[in-house]
């Protein structure tokens, strides 16, 4: 994690000339509210009943019947990408449940399953891990588009680590990497590149 690496190289003396954070989540962030969490869905849902009736009504009859089999499969697609997902779920609780019973039974681990222990020992480590208090100078990128529900905290959690200067930049997308993708990524690189040159000047490297 580049907060990590940068506070261990500030511990060697070293100068650290930015530290940049993709919408990553400081501690105790997102923070979800269930009536947050139930209106905003709910607001969402309304909206795109308004859009899609704001639509139809524009259509000619042919037009209205190819849109609704356009919304009919989308949904079908998205109803099956929810099942497989929830297939695989399942499938990986079983798995880790069988990788745990032959470390429990301290048998060796075929190697199938071997990847699953270095999968568990990563998420462990992220779950054990505690950052500490940075006195240097992060830019945050976030996504203009956080959870559903969650209290809003445009510092996304760092604002009581971060002693230094932090920087915070609106970027089109959410979390699940849509602003590192076209063509929000263009965002990125136009906020970034100034941050980049403002550090590099002031490190000399």
């Amino acid at each position: 994690m580049a907060y990590e690496m940068a506070q261990q190289l500030q511990a060697q003396g070293l100068k650290v000339g930015l530290v940049v954070l993709f919408d990553t989540y400081g501690p105790g962030y997102p923070k979800i509210s269930l009536p947050r969490l139930l209106r905003d869905k709910g607001r969402r849902a309304a909206q795109r009943i308004y859009n899609n009736a704001r639509r139809l009504l524009g259509l000619g009859l042919r037009e209205q019947a190819a849109f609704a089999l356009e919304k009919a499969w989308n949904v079908r697609r998205r109803t099956k990408t929810r099942t497989k997902k929830k297939i695989q779920r399942i499938k990986e609780g079983i798995l880790t449940m069988v990788c745990n019973f032959y470390v429990k039974t301290g048998r060796p681990l075929p190697p199938s399953l071997r990847y699953l222990r270095v999968r568990e020992a990563d998420h462990e480590a992220h779950r054990e891990y505690v950052p500490k208090p940075y006195s240097g100078r992060v830019a945050l990128l976030r996504a203009n588009r956080q959870p559903l529900g969650c209290y809003p905290d445009p510092k996304l959690g760092w604002g009581s680590l971060v002693n230094g200067e932090l920087e915070i930049y609106e970027i089109p997308g959410s979390h699940s990497h849509t602003l590192i993708r076209e063509p929000h990524v263009r965002v990125v690189v136009e906020k970034l590149n100034p941050c980049l040159s403002r550090a590099t000047a002031e490190t000399g490297r």
